[in-house]
């Protein structure tokens, strides 16, 4: 370890570390002249009978278990979240891919290497390890090991690693010679075909593994590998969630390596039923004393107007459906939708009926969508939901509407909650330059009111005055142990 220090990572140093001080044989599975930056993930063989205390150690120097063997027999998955960037391990306790056992672990631990102070499988071990985890768990060889099984290959012939193979009856499957791997990069079919003949002998020559591999489809069946989990990211238009979501994304999806979908769960837009939801298109009077006035104000406009009957301003209203009014007609409509008390009161009633069928069209809407989020939980992703429900709250997308609180109150206390709620917010100035369409007054009452839901169902209140990638590092390395404890399975 001393010797080739330079060429590993300090993260990675530790890991190498903390395993040599216990006397736990590993090497990795992988070829890796050098370990200088931070991979994707570490693949490890650690000495199986030693399982309990080395993962003791990994605990020891921070990290902690994303996934158990539960679903995949002698891996365990393990990460570390540090300021640099995901530490993910791979931690292999026999060379098994999906339940097949293809080479013996202790004699491969056996036969190991350093190269610049990093241990590895032998050559021919390496070889037969890329192959066959390669055939076994994704059909094909990828074309990115090609250079290091041709480099390999030629150390199999008449080695410990081939005997171990004739053992398992497996010998005739791996290819000897550049020759022979050829065709299976040329021709992913043939590929698919020696994959499938590896399954076949292993499933039916060795029982231990067939049942392995039952048990393993059992356990698919009732549980997935990792729990879902949901978070929300809540807050006014321009408080930047946008921004927020889409990095934390990227930072899901590239270093974390997790299973992600993002969905947008608020009640203004993206709907997936719009004819049900323009019912509701025309504001929604709170009180009837609003529409007097508002007579009260047209009557003052249009002063000494003969206002029509209730029958001939409903004629107006449908030959207004039929072809255009001449300048008259429409003024005299126009007119008589706002004095006409008949017609007051009609519009009234309507208006309200209107927003109830829009509370229900809304309500069928946001389950919809939410079977879509249950469905994602179901497969073990993480969810990440752009709005909720409780934005509903505001009454608008861009103010503050006063009418059927109670009811939209009710709306949200019976929709599922999130995981996590994160509630964006910064100064209303910074949000006005952002969105010109935003008054200030307007934007400190949306603040206020979300502040008053924040303290209602708990939500966790983050400043996006700094930049994107520090605020969502920040919610990481706050929440990261709480991600993982939620996802365990």
């Amino acid at each position: 370890m001393e010797a080739g220090r330079s060429h590993v990572h300090r993260e990675y140093a530790r890991v190498f570390q903390a395993l040599a001080t216990n006397g736990i044989a590993f090497c990795l599975v992988r070829p890796a002249e050098k370990l200088t930056a931070l991979e994707k993930d570490l693949d490890l063989l650690v000495d199986p009978g030693r399982q309990k205390e080395a993962l003791a150690a990994l605990r020891e120097i921070g990290f902690e278990i994303l996934r158990t063997e539960f679903h995949n027999p002698r891996k365990i998955v393990m990460g570390r979240w540090t300021k640099t960037g995901f530490v993910l391990l791979d931690i292999h306790f026999a060379l098994v891919c999906k339940g097949f056992e293809y080479l013996q672990t202790d004699a491969a631990l056996a036969r190991r290497i350093a190269i610049n102070g990093i241990p590895q499988l032998g050559p021919a071990d390496m070889a037969v390890v890329l192959v066959f985890h390669d055939l076994l768990g994704k059909d094909h060889l990828q074309p990115k090991h090609r250079p290091h099984i041709e480099q390999m290959l030629p150390s199999l012939a008449g080695s410990a690693t081939e005997r171990d193979l004739v053992r398992l009856g497996i010998a005739k499957y791996m290819p000897q010679t550049v020759e022979q791997i050829a065709p299976l990069y040329a021709d992913p079919s043939a590929a698919l075909r020696l994959a499938r003949s590896i399954r076949r002998k292993l499933l039916w020559g060795h029982p231990r593994i067939l049942a392995r591999r039952l048990l393993m489809r059992g356990k698919l069946l009732v549980s997935q590998p990792t729990k879902g989990v949901s978070i929300c990211f809540l807050g006014p238009d321009g408080s930047g969630k946008s921004t927020a979501i889409e990095e934390f994304s990227r930072l899901v999806r590239e270093e974390l390596n997790w299973g992600h979908s993002v969905h947008y769960m608020g009640p203004w837009g993206h709907h997936h039923f719009p004819r049900f939801m323009h019912f509701a298109s025309e504001p929604v009077p709170e009180r009837f004393s609003d529409m007097v006035s508002e007579r009260r104000r047209l009557c003052d406009q249009l002063h000494g107007r003969e206002s029509p009957s209730i029958f001939r301003a409903l004629g107006y209203e449908w030959r207004r459906r039929r072809g255009p009014l001449t300048v008259e007609e429409e003024e005299l409509r126009q007119f008589q939708r706002g004095t006409v008390w008949s017609w007051i009161a009609f519009r009234f009633v309507r208006a309200h009926l209107r927003y109830w069928f829009y509370l229900v069209a809304l309500s069928f809407e946001l389950w919809w969508r939410y079977a879509k989020v249950w469905r994602a939980k179901r497969h073990g992703h993480l969810v990440i939901m752009d709005r909720y429900i409780y934005d509903f709250m505001s009454g608008a997308m861009h103010g503050i509407r006063s009418g059927y609180r109670a009811i939209r109150s009710l709306m949200c206390a019976l929709y599922p909650r999130p995981d996590r709620i994160f509630l964006l917010h910064a100064d209303p100035e910074i949000i006005a330059a952002r969105k010109s369409d935003l008054d200030l007054e307007t934007l400190k009452k949306i603040q206020a009111l979300y502040a008053s839901m924040g303290d209602r169902w708990n939500m966790i209140s983050i400043s996006t005055e700094v930049p994107p990638d520090e605020v969502v590092r920040g919610i990481v390395d706050r929440d990261f142990d709480w991600l993982v404890e939620k996802r365990r399975a």
